[in-house]
């Protein structure tokens, strides 16, 4: 029993505090990588929603919902070349038995600047503000445990006091989107720094300030065949001494007009739909196995499940984590009214 309760405690809270909230679609939540992602997409605007369950094979899962929106302003009536992104974002993260809870709204401003129709380059900043709170009444404590049992009415030892809190908190980035007309293929390479502010996330005002997060990202498409992507992507996280590297693909098959049309001219524009399937390694911790469909030139729904690799599999059985991930697109560019070095 005691062993048990040192397990919930730690990763109710001590894991909540250490890591900042991640998906393992993480290239289907671009505000949340990079601020300056906002405005990247070739579209008048797009709108994204992340979820997330986990460890609900060990303990009372981890649950994390993200919503997202951004958009772009062009700086002439033309609608062509640098343009200014905007967006906003804010999620929900409740950890474990002690409810760690999280609740965030972020603003995203970036500015983009084309070098060529077919290459640019975007730095953006994000400002927002956390609010962070925690329920103790269904934690069990080492007090309570009187030798043989667990007693729930006998009294913790505890004296804290956990009272919610609200932060300031900034971050930055920079983004670079390459385009062939030629082949169809995409490249986009991005950095950004979070915490800039390093603001205080414990209950206990001792602790110490979050540290940096430092992330790097690339994402890129290429044709495979005659009807088929392949979508490269890795990811670099570095915060304090956590680091996480996860690395992987997918094969996106399409469905629609004609081969030449599809890959050639513009990807997403002309095809109908298309299926995508692929796997993913998060170094030291999950295999990740992800499905997804586009559909109707604007929308695309993902699914993924973490199988945990890491020493903690013993108490998991290699159940990780369900993850979804929904993203409704503007159509403008599919009318031919877009940025035409999007294309």
């Amino acid at each position: 029993m005691l062993k048990r309760i040192y397990i919930i405690l730690f990763l109710s809270i001590g894991f909540a505090h250490a890591q900042d909230i991640h998906f393992s679609q993480f290239y289907e939540s671009p505000l949340l990588l990079n601020p300056a992602a906002a405005g990247a997409s070739n579209t008048d605007f797009r709108f994204v929603v992340n979820y997330k369950n986990q460890w609900k094979s060990v303990i009372s899962p981890f649950k994390t919902t993200a919503i997202a929106f951004d958009a772009r302003a062009y700086l002439n009536k033309k609608k062509k070349g640098n343009h200014i992104g905007y967006g906003f974002s804010m999620y929900n993260d409740k950890a474990g038995v002690s409810k760690v809870t999280t609740n965030q709204f972020n603003i995203d401003l970036a500015y983009h600047v084309y070098f060529t129709r077919s290459s640019s380059l975007s730095a953006g900043v994000k400002a927002g503000f956390f609010q962070r709170s925690i329920n103790t009444t269904e934690l069990k404590w080492d007090k309570q445990y009187d030798g043989k049992n667990y007693d729930a009415s006998l009294p913790t030892g505890e004296s804290a006091v956990f009272q919610s809190f609200m932060k300031f908190d900034l971050a930055a980035g920079l983004l670079y989107k390459y385009y062939s007309r030629a082949n169809g293929a995409r490249f986009e390479l991005g950095g950004s720094m979070a915490h800039i502010t390093k603001p205080k996330i414990s209950f206990y005002s001792k602790d110490p300030s979050l540290n940096f997060k430092y992330i790097g990202h690339m994402n890129a498409q290429l044709k495979a065949g005659e009807s088929t992507l392949f979508l490269p992507a890795v990811l670099y996280a570095l915060q304090g001494k956590h680091q996480e590297i996860t690395f992987g693909g997918s094969f996106k098959f399409l469905v629609g007009q004609s081969t030449r049309e599809k890959v050639i001219l513009n990807t997403f524009t002309l095809f109908s739909s298309a299926f995508q399937f692929g796997a993913y390694y998060r170094v030291k911790d999950a295999v990740i196995f992800t499905a997804g469909m586009d559909y109707k030139h604007n929308m695309t729904f993902g699914v993924s499940y973490d199988v945990n690799v890491s020493k903690l599999n013993q108490a998991s059985k290699h159940r990780g984590g369900l993850e979804f991930s929904f993203i409704l697109k503007g159509l403008s560019n599919a009318k031919g009214k877009g940025n035409k070095n999007d294309r």
